[in-house]
């Protein structure tokens, strides 16, 4: 297989609960570099414009002292899909960039690792050298998200 650059980018997909996270660790342990699309989406929502956007759209109460209310914001777009939908409109653009910055500033014959939940959904699969689903049963995904004390609504 040849390499789209003198970098090697893997995507690394799944479900909520599936194992992702601990399948970067392990190819980070082996010397790979890691890229957390989740923890880009927090620095992106961190941004003052993505900020102004958000109370734009959605209305000031989704900024508190400063900083976004996740939990609001979560409230607001998981009651309705046009309004999930504007957020990742929002949002992913700002991931998408800041992940290629991280790629860009990987060395030379690296091996980066994009762990990233909605790899095929946001049609950017023609980026990576190899794609990699991470798969569990569903009831150990619904043990893991339990755990993370998230609402299966």
């Amino acid at each position: 297989m040849a390499w789209k650059s003198d970098r090697f980018l893997l995507g690394l997909t799944g479900m909520p609960g599936a194992g992702k996270s601990t399948a970067r660790k392990i190819l980070e342990s082996m010397g790979c570099i890691g890229i957390d699309a989740d923890a880009l989406a927090h620095l992106a929502l961190q941004q003052e414009d993505t900020m102004a956007t958000l109370a734009r759209i959605f209305g000031p109460e989704v900024i508190s002292n400063g900083k976004p209310d996740r939990k609001r914001i979560a409230a607001i777009v998981f009651q309705d899909d046009t309004k999930l939908q504007k957020l990742n409109q929002i949002i992913h653009p700002i991931v998408r960039q800041l992940a290629e910055e991280r790629f860009q500033s990987m060395p030379a014959g690296s091996i980066g690792v994009y762990d990233v939940p909605l790899l095929f959904e946001t049609g950017d699969t023609d980026i990576y050298d190899a794609t990699l689903a991470v798969e569990s049963s569903f009831e150990t995904r619904l043990k893991r998200v339990a755990a993370r004390r998230w609402d299966r609504t």
